[in-house]
């Protein structure tokens, strides 16, 4: 995850912008927040670096988050079995 702590380190200021996607826009408070993300390919890494930016931010406001990870999915596929039992275990009011 060397590429995760380099990203992070030279985008702080991104950091602050989804902290407030958490509080202002998703109104995220004492909610339980979980991040569904997938592992990324080689050149294709939007998905993995919005989700450290999401998990940076849950970190920094202090709030109660899980992150999980699967193969790259596409439309259609069938999500990993992880994926569906934490999907399942969502309390109600999670995010």
């Amino acid at each position: 995850m060397d590429w995760k702590k380099e990203f992070l380190a030279r985008h702080s200021e991104a950091v602050q912008l989804f902290k407030r996607l958490l509080t202002e826009n998703l109104g995220v408070t004492n909610e339980r927040v979980l991040i569904l993300g997938d592992d990324g390919e080689p050149g294709r890494m939007v998905g993995p670096r919005i989700n450290a930016l999401y998990e940076e931010a849950c970190k920094a406001l202090g709030l109660n988050y899980t992150f999980i990870a699967q193969s790259v999915k596409l439309r259609g596929d069938v999500a990993e079995p992880h994926v569906i039992n934490a999907l399942d275990k969502l309390p109600h009011e999670s995010v």
